[in-house]
């Protein structure tokens, strides 16, 4: 019998190796469990190569989970640009917890959170899952 994974008590490293092999089960990877992924790799490597890594990695993830229309590159992409900018807004050197503390409105409910960016739910159109929409205010 495996012991399950619990995301919150596991190291960037071993979280990481797990996303990537899509071990996490799907009731362990929400939304706080992305944006730490997201996190890591940003934190690790520059954006191109992270947004690549973390985008690829996600798209894996829901094909093993047999759930590919899951995938939406605009909230992806989105999620990956803001969460950079709120890294180096804080300036120096700054650990998971620290940022999650200082950024607690990414952790919110993500159709709540995205709507004055993307209003009509237009984050969430077919289109917003396979190609990149720019918000409409930011």
């Amino acid at each position: 019998m495996t012991t399950p994974i619990e995301p919150a008590v596991l190291d960037d490293d071993t979280l990481l190796a797990h996303f990537e092999r899509c071990e996490l089960p799907t009731t362990q990877f929400k939304h706080r469990e992305h944006l730490r992924v997201a996190w890591i790799l940003l934190s690790r490597h520059p954006l191109l190569y992270a947004m690549q890594r973390f985008r690829r990695g996600l798209k894996a993830y829901a094909v093993h989970n047999k759930v590919p229309g899951l995938y939406n590159e605009t909230i992806t992409c989105f999620y990956l640009l803001l969460i950079r900018e709120r890294m180096d807004a804080m300036q120096g050197k700054h650990g998971w917890q620290d940022f999650e503390w200082c950024n607690s409105d990414l952790f919110g409910y993500p159709k709540s959170f995205l709507a004055p960016y993307y209003p009509s739910e237009l984050a969430f159109s077919a289109q917003a899952k396979q190609v990149f929409l720019f918000p409409e205010s930011v």
